[in-house]
């Protein structure tokens, strides 16, 4: 019998994500009027101006994207994917393991981190729930299942005796 389950953690817009948001829109249209000012009055220094200017917009627009991170973890038959999902639109895998090839899975206090070894965090900054650690392949992963996932992992991560 196939098992497949997917959970979506998302997040609120942190204040950090509205600042770069309004600090985007302000810098675009203000580097566009000087560059508009620049191009009527023939000034080569205001068009230099107006360009850096636009330039820092694409970077705040750059780092407001980046800011607002939800995870998505996927069980498909014993494996477990985690994905970083930016601003809702732009993917990425950060994880992709079979459950029984788990190193460690417990509780986020049950489990000792070996030093050097600094967790991937796979939550939300607003997080609720509990905390749990994924040790695999000598990396460690924070991450929040809800209680299906959880029983769903460890239903495939028991040690299975012949």
């Amino acid at each position: 019998m196939d098992r497949f389950y997917e959970q979506l953690l998302t997040t609120k817009k942190s204040l950090k994500y509205t600042t770069l948001n309004i600090l985007n829109w302000i810098f675009l249209i203000g580097g566009l009027l000087y560059f508009f000012l620049a191009t009527i009055s023939f000034n080569v220094g205001l068009t230099i101006l107006s360009i850096i200017i636009i330039a820092l917009s694409f970077l705040f627009k750059y780092f407001r994207n980046n800011s607002y991170k939800e995870y998505e973890y996927t069980f498909t038959n014993g494996n477990l994917v985690i994905d970083i999902i930016y601003n809702m639109n732009k993917r990425r895998t950060l994880f992709d393991e079979d459950v029984k090839n788990f190193e460690a899975f417990g509780k986020k206090s049950d489990i000792k981190i070996a030093k050097g070894n600094k967790p991937q965090n796979c939550i939300p900054w607003d997080n609720k729930g509990e905390v749990y650690t994924i040790v695999s392949a000598g990396k460690a992963y924070y991450i929040s299942p809800d209680e299906k996932l959880l029983s769903l992992i460890n239903i495939y991560n028991i040690v299975r005796r012949c």
